[in-house]
């Protein structure tokens, strides 16, 4: 479920901030609950991580195309 979900990728960020598929994860925890706000914020964090990771600017595009 997604409490299961994001108290891991909350534990994976905790442990290793750097960690930009953790970041990706929780936003994608946080699109899946309609949290529009932390969805972004964290998939901006994932995107500065890793700039070019092609899972990362495929979930980017999901935005730029809807707007």
């Amino acid at each position: 479920d997604f409490d299961n979900a994001r108290s891991y990728f909350e534990k994976v960020i905790n442990l290793n901030s750097k960690h930009a598929m953790a970041e990706l994860g929780l936003a994608k925890v946080y699109k899946a609950l309609n949290d529009k706000e932390k969805y972004l914020d964290h998939l901006r964090r994932a995107q500065d991580l890793e700039p070019k990771n092609s899972e990362i600017l495929k979930e980017v595009s999901t935005i730029q195309s809807t707007n």
